[in-house]
């Protein structure tokens, strides 16, 4: 990739000790594609806590912009990603930059913990799950990870010895044994991980973890399909997920589609139309100025 010249405070570069069959300097799609859907997932849901906007669904445009992360660069030396953090625009608001910068702080916390293994306070069990998610795709791709920021700081990870137990714990605790079922349009997150959604009949989007039935699942993107599985839910108590979740067709609900209803309309077309001899009351010269009036 090309030389930039802009460089940002928030900027990291992540250097990845690879494992073999790969060339210094170089990285597998794959492993590329998990570790950017990883990083981007725990920043997204770090910007939703710090604007308090929790639960599922869609961020707001100035907080996702707040959370972007860009790959600006892959460098030789091991392999090297340089990662852009923020939007590179000028924020629409003072406010939002003050966001952007507790977001990264709040990252680099994350960061610095886990090679400490030690789970942060303020953790949310979203981000939790987000931060193993990390640790997994670092140790999908690399023995060893160094992380060196623009700021100064720096920290080391030797994934397969960072214990996931601190943040699985936190993770842990939304989770029930509770049967639920929800219906929606279900599409793919992420197949490889076994990861779809479902976005309910009111707009609600439910994350669908651990699927049970991926190849069948995969027949139903785009379609309406009923999850049945376990309930994980926020801090809050709301829905954010079914667990081992089974994915079935669900035909749409006849009330949708009732031939009564679908008949409504030749029902009305047989009706008479508007009287041909015009509105009682309006003459024709009232129509007239009232043309004239509507063309200047």
């Amino acid at each position: 990739m090309s030389e930039v010249t802009h460089v940002d405070h928030h900027n990291f570069e992540i250097r990845l000790d690879l494992k073999p069959g790969v060339a210094p300097g170089e990285i597998r799609f794959s492993d590329l594609h998990r570790l950017c859907d990883a990083l981007q997932e725990l920043n997204t849901r770090i910007s939703r806590l710090v604007i308090s906007q929790a639960g599922p669904g869609r961020t707001a445009d100035p907080a996702a912009r707040v959370a972007e992360l860009r790959l600006v660069a892959v460098r030789s030396g091991s392999t090297r990603l340089e990662v852009g953090f923020g939007d590179l625009n000028t924020l629409p608001a003072p406010e939002f930059s003050l966001v952007e910068d507790e977001c990264y702080s709040k990252f680099r916390e994350i960061m610095q913990s886990i090679p400490e293994q030690i789970c942060p306070s303020w953790i949310t069990p979203l981000i939790a799950e987000s931060a193993i998610q990390v640790v997994e795709a670092f140790d999908r791709a690399a023995f060893g990870v160094t992380i060196q920021a623009v700021q100064g700081w720096r920290t080391e990870i030797v994934p397969s010895i960072t214990s996931r137990q601190p943040w699985q714990a936190v993770a842990n605790a939304a989770k029930s044994d509770q049967p639920i079922a929800v219906t929606g349009l279900l599409y793919s997150v992420n197949l490889e991980t076994r990861r779809f959604a479902i976005r309910d009949d009111v707009g609600n989007t439910i994350g669908l973890e651990e699927v049970q039935n991926v190849d069948a699942a995969n027949d139903l993107i785009g379609k309406r399909a009923v999850a049945s599985g376990l309930a994980a839910r926020g801090s809050d108590g709301g829905l954010r997920a079914v667990r081992r979740a089974i994915i079935e067709a669900r035909a749409t609900p006849r009330s949708w589609i009732d031939r009564e209803n679908r008949g409504s309309l030749a029902a009305e077309l047989r009706k008479p139309g508007p009287d041909p001899r015009g509105v009682e009351g309006v003459t024709a010269e009232d129509v007239d100025e009232f043309l004239a009036i509507l063309h200047g």
